[in-house]
């Protein structure tokens, strides 16, 4: 994936109401691009990247932080 791609993965996560679902054949290289991304974009911190409990070997999700 492009940056502009995760980017806009990271976006379509801020913009939903709990978080988004996303299906990767590589969840760890996923991962340290999307915590790449977001330490460029500090607007994007409340979103947290999670190993789901069940298909964790093709699955990551991005779920919103809660607020204080």
């Amino acid at each position: 994936m492009q940056p502009h791609e995760l980017q806009g993965l990271l976006h379509r996560a801020h913009a939903s109401e709990r978080g988004i679902r996303i299906r990767t054949s590589s969840p760890q290289l996923l991962r340290n691009k999307l915590y790449a991304i977001m330490r460029e974009y500090p607007a994007l911190s409340g979103i947290g990247i999670v190993t789901p409990p069940v298909n964790s070997e093709t699955h990551i999700w991005l779920v919103k932080k809660e607020q204080p």
